[in-house]
């Protein structure tokens, strides 16, 4: 699975965006992603909106290859892991913690989270409001404040790329602003929020082996 990633310091601290819609942190050996939104599928199917069996699913076999591949010991997770309430996808999460209780897993708490506590407690996933490391507020809603850096999912951010012939294509991305970072989202059911980035700007957009840096 090799990877052309792009190198990201904020602060003292060094991140790799990967093109696999996530966030590296080799000091900490946590991997960092957002907006799963698992069993999604199966919440539009319990609303009587057809989506088939298999639409979304694959997206924890995703994230265990990228923690083999990182060789992560943790993963953070920021923000609507789960969509909304309880559904039959989340067997598909106790089994995914079985074979692997070693991971440390934190939540931060989506506006989709809406899972009663005992279900994360029994899979052994910790949940947080927000987390800070140094001057870096991680967290599932963008804020602006004025003493930390703060990265945050929520968004969904794509950037529209012009192509030849007049057609063009959007591909999700990491989106850098002031002292912000937007995080791409991970589920395969997510869609993507077309940003328009502000001057002085920087989109890194995720093409399937290669993050793509545009400055603004």
């Amino acid at each position: 699975m090799p990877m052309h990633e792009h190198t990201l310091w904020i602060g003292e601290f060094e991140f790799r965006l990967s093109p696999a819609k996530v966030l590296w942190w080799p000091q900490g050996e946590t991997l960092i992603v957002s907006d799963l939104h698992l069993g999604k599928a199966a919440h539009f199917r319990k609303e009587g909106v057809y989506l088939p069996d298999n639409a979304g699913t694959g997206d924890l076999l995703k994230l265990q290859q990228l923690v083999h591949y990182y060789e992560a010991k943790k993963i953070w997770i920021l923000g609507d892991f789960f969509h909304s309430e309880y559904n039959a996808a989340w067997k598909e999460v106790v089994d995914w913690r079985k074979h692997h209780p070693q991971l440390e897993v934190v939540l931060i708490k989506g506006n989709h989270d809406l899972l009663h506590p005992e279900y994360y407690e029994q899979v052994n996933i910790e949940v947080l409001p927000q987390l800070v490391l140094g001057d870096i507020l991680f967290c599932h809603e963008p804020q602006t404040l004025d003493d930390l850096y703060t990265i945050s999912g929520h968004i969904h951010p794509g950037i529209r790329m012009e192509m030849k012939a007049r057609q063009s294509i959007t591909l999700p991305c990491f989106y850098r602003h002031r002292n912000q970072l937007l995080m791409p989202a991970f589920g395969a059911l997510t869609g993507l929020h077309s940003i328009e980035p502000a001057k002085g700007s920087e989109v890194f957009a995720l093409a399937p082996n290669e993050v793509l840096r545009i400055a603004y």
